[in-house]
């Protein structure tokens, strides 16, 4: 997974590339109320101390292959957030604007296959503080 990041605390751009991924499955997600497919990524930048970026994404089994759907807090179909472990007061920025397109899909009820996907999304802390997520793409494959 890769991503270009802006506005990261303490105001650092970052080309984002994932050094760990993961992709499960879950029969009732509690966000969206269906089954989904979670994938999560991490990349680690910095030595001490390190400072872990990672995204994560809740998918409903309900989205279709090449349609474009919005990542907003009240989304019904895919929701996401970029997660910095270091930031001042809140580590979540929720997707508040943005939009996913996905281009494989995993077969539903698992977690066996690939899921891959380009995305662009303004993520926010509830403090406010915004961060800009441009020319993601995701591919995970089990």
């Amino acid at each position: 997974m890769s991503a270009e990041l802006e506005g990261l605390e303490p105001f650092l751009a970052l080309s984002y590339q994932a050094e760990s991924v993961a992709l499960s499955w879950q029969k009732n997600d509690p966000l969206l109320k269906t089954a989904t497919w979670t994938t999560w990524s991490e990349q680690t930048i910095g030595q001490r101390p390190a400072r872990p970026i990672r995204f994560a994404f809740n998918t409903s089994e309900k989205v279709e292959l090449n349609t474009e759907y919005r990542l907003a807090p009240d989304s019904e179909f895919v929701r996401a957030m970029c997660i910095d472990a270091h930031a001042s007061h809140d580590a979540f920025h929720h997707a508040i604007d943005g939009t996913i397109t996905f281009n494989s899909l995993p077969a539903k009820g698992s977690n066996k296959g690939t899921m891959t996907a380009t995305f662009n999304f303004k993520g926010k802390q509830s403090n406010g503080y915004v961060v800009n997520v441009s020319n993601g793409q995701l591919c995970i494959e089990n």
